[in-house]
This record gives structure tokens, sequence and C-alpha cells, in this order.
């Protein structure tokens, strides 16, 4: 069923009794399309399709909506951080119907909060999730590992770099995956939905949305891209704090082994390498050499130099008791 207009979504929602006034689409978002309810309950309507969005040519896994309704369905997060409330779900015409959590991510509204006691309430809010004892496990496609299969390489290639960036592929994926705990799978900021209030607070109610990748896997993952994408917004021109009481709160409420600590620092400097060339933040120099040396001192496993840097807090508790051995 195609739903990807309008007009076919307003007709489709008459068909099911689902009131509205109006549907205001939603641009934000690559994988699915998506609407504002405009009714006297503030909702939102998602709409799957076996391909991307914003690139028909990358085709999806339809079902990967499924996991986004359980997920939402079964985490138990209601709290300060939560998950948004399932209204309705069609898993013939892949249509699903969430509470709206409000108009603004995490990085729309980065200026106005408190960013050391917001960093610190999401860090331990994912050290909760990963701590979870659920199973939503959505196998069929690791997106943002996919992406960064896809891109390091040819992003590093140009500089010389393409041996280092094999590498850390290698590091990051070959073997066994360590499938302890319970991921979101694309744990963004963007991802991150800031209540609206009347009057606006600098901790306000968090929703973390779009669950359709949900897996069990390893959450250091769901940490490195997460703390990459704070560190670009932080460093070019709006340090708050957010980046290191995230870090620091995660790995006080869910201390993280040596190797999980290198898969962070490594997913986090993937991350700015491949946004580097983008310019998404800051000077693309800047940001690619910053994640070329991260990445480097991370297979050399210098210990020393990874608790002097920006990672520092994940590394404080090895450097005496580990030396230096070259990944």
């Amino acid at each position: 069923m195609d739903l990807t207009t309008t007009p076919k979504m307003e007709e489709y929602l008459r068909s099911k009794h689902i009131p509205f006034t109006s549907l205001e689409p939603l641009t934000a978002g690559g994988s699915n399309y998506s609407w504002r309810i405009i009714s006297s309950v503030g909702s939102v309507v998602k709409h799957a399709t076996p391909y991307l969005k914003i690139n028909t040519a990358v085709r999806l896994p339809i079902e990967r909506q499924k996991f986004e309704a359980e997920a939402i369905s079964v985490l138990p997060f209601h709290g300060d951080i939560q998950v948004p409330r399932l209204l309705f779900y069609d898993n013939q015409a892949h249509v699903l119907q969430i509470s709206d959590a409000g108009s603004r991510n995490l990085i729309e509204a980065f200026s106005e909060l408190d960013l050391q006691t917001v960093g610190a309430r999401i860090g331990q809010w994912l050290a909760q999730l990963h701590s979870t004892p659920v199973n939503i496990d959505n196998q069929s496609v690791e997106l943002s590992s996919m992406h960064l299969e896809q891109h390091l390489p040819g992003t590093l290639r140009a500089s010389g770099h393409e041996a280092l960036g094999e590498k850390i592929l290698s590091f990051l994926f070959d073997g066994e995956e360590n499938k302890s705990c319970q991921c979101h799978g694309d744990f963004l900021p963007s991802n991150i939905v800031v209540a609206d209030e009347d009057t606006p607070t600098p901790t306000p109610q968090l929703t973390v949305i779009d669950w359709e990748w949900a897996r069990r896997g390893n959450g250091a993952f769901d940490v490195g891209l997460f703390a990459g994408e704070v560190w670009m917004m932080e460093d070019f021109g709006r340090k708050g704090g957010l980046f290191d009481a995230f870090l620091a709160e995660y790995v006080k409420s869910r201390p993280l082994s040596l190797q999980d600590s290198l898969i962070v620092a490594a997913r986090l400097g993937v991350h700015i390498i491949i946004w580097a060339k983008r310019g998404k933040w800051g000077p693309a120099d800047v940001c690619y050499t910053v994640g070329v040396e991260l990445l480097q001192k991370v297979l050399d496993r210098d210990l020393n130099w990874l608790g002097h840097s920006m990672v520092k807090v994940l590394f404080g508790g090895f450097r005496l008791e580990h030396t230096q051995d070259s990944i």
C-alpha cells in the first residue's frame, strides 16, 4: 500500500476512523514518511516503505517497523526520559501512530538546555537501557554500521589513510559480535525529542524516538555514535558539557571493559571523520585530523594518550593497569 503522499495518508486515516483536522508533513528523518496529526490529541503517524525515503535506491527491510512497535510497547521508560506511547499499528499497511513528544529535537534545543544535567540524564538512561532485560532484535541490517562500511574507506583514501580505515573496520566488526545488551541502534541527538513547554526549562522532559533499528548488540556502539555527534556539536561554538557529563554518567552507571572503551572511542572517531567531510558542524580539516589521531591511538592501544584525550573518562581506570600493545 502506497501511503507516501498527504492525500493518501488522509484517506487511510479516515478509513481507520482515526480523527484529525489536518496533517503536517515532517521532514526530519530519512527512513520513513511521517506526519504530525493535528487533532485534539497530538500524535505522529509514520509509514514505512521498502526503501529509504531520502534515497529510494537504498533498499530497507520493511519489517523494521514492527521492531519499533514492539520496543515502545515493552520498554519500561515513563519518567523524565521516556519512549513514545503506541497509539495504533497496522503491520499490513506499515503504519504506526505514536504520541507527539514535541516539535524540536536535542540539536534544535541545544542552546537552551542545562547541558551538563541533560548529558548526565541521558548517560544514566542509556546505561539503564543497556541493562534492561528485553530482547528486541532487528538483525536485518545495522544501519549505522552499514554507513561506516560504505563511507569510511573512501573518506580516508584521499589522504592516504585507507589502511587505517580497514584496520578500524576490522577491529569493530570482525569476529563474533558481543550481543550482551539491548541497543537502540541509531542513538543520535536528532532522535531525542525535547518536550514543548509553556514555560521553557533548562531540564525538560525528553523522549527517545525511532526504535526501528533496536537490536541485541554491544552498547558501546550506541555510546560512541551519540558521543561522536555531541562532540562535534559542542566543539564548534556551543561548548556546554553534555559530552563529558554523558560519558561520565554512563560509565559510572555501567562500567565498561577496556575493549568496550576502545570500541566507544573508535566509533566516536569514525563518526567524526565521516561527517567532517560534509562540513556538518565545523571545519572539516580540524574534525578529520582529530578523528584520524583518535583512531590511530585506539589501534596502538595508547592508554596514556587516551587517558589525557577528549575520551579520558573512559580510560582513567586502565592507564596504570595496561601497557601499550597495538591491535
